[in-house]
Parts: structure tokens; sequence; C-alpha cells
């Protein structure tokens, strides 16, 4: 009796290619997904950084004016302002691949009113194109579309 082996070497290669081909048409979509994940994580902590900053001003938080500030296109930071000058309390870097498309820029709210002085628009874009703007209003409300 002849011992045949499991798998002969072209059942092998053949297996191994049509998994490379369904994985190559995979990998787009992934990555794609990935970056639109990396974009709603980025904007999801910019709000909530920007809301921090709001609620501490509101609540006059250590007697000083909160904001953010846009330092370039991959990092920002909450800062204080108060009669001994300007504070960088925590800085942040955006998620892999996504960037502001907004120029450096500071947002700053008011002690006790938490109003800004305008109406901003914060734009953030992956790699893909995909964009999400954080809309900052006068009276301090922020969204997000």
């Amino acid at each position: 009796m002849k011992i045949r082996p499991a798998l002969t070497l072209v059942e092998l290669v053949l297996t191994i290619s049509i998994i490379a081909i369904l994985a190559a048409g995979v990998m787009p979509a992934y990555a794609t997904a990935r970056q639109r994940y990396a974009l709603k994580l980025s904007g999801d902590k910019l709000v909530s950084e920007l809301v921090r900053a709001h609620i501490y001003s509101r609540e006059e938080k250590d007697e000083k004016s909160w904001g953010i500030r846009i330092i370039d296109e991959n990092n920002y930071a909450l800062v204080n302002r108060g009669s001994t000058g300007e504070n960088v309390i925590f800085s942040y870097i955006l998620q892999d691949r996504v960037i502001f498309t907004t120029p450096a820029l500071e947002i700053w709210f008011d002690q006790g009113t938490g109003n800004t002085a305008r109406n901003e628009n914060i734009g953030l874009i992956s790699a893909s194109g995909n964009t999400r703007i954080i809309n900052v209003t006068q009276n301090g409300v922020v969204t997000s579309i």
C-alpha cells in the first residue's frame, strides 16, 4: 500500500493563491474603514476637549479663561489664561493620517459666560479624503458635522 501526502504542492499553491486574491479585494475597504474611524476618533476627542474648555471657563475653574490652541496640522492643546499668563494644560495628537484643514487657530471661551469672540469652524481630513467639521458658536455651543 502506497501512502499519499495529504496535500500536493499544486493544491497548496492553488489554495494560497485563492486566499491572496480574496485578501487583496478586502484590503482597500479595510483601509478606508480604518481611516474613517481614525477621523471619527480625532473629531470626538476634539469636541470633548472643546466642551471641557467651555465648561471650565463658564465655571471659572482656577479663575481663568480656557481654550483650545491648534498648534500645527497634527497637534492641539487645552490651554488656560489668567493674570499670570497662558499655560498649556494638555497636548493632544490627532489619530494617524488625520490632519487639521484649519490653519493655526485659538478658540478662547470667556471666563464666567463661556462665550467666544465669534463663530469658528475647525476642519479635519483623513488621508482618504473624508472630512469632519467642528462648529463652535459664539455662545460656546460645540457641534460636529
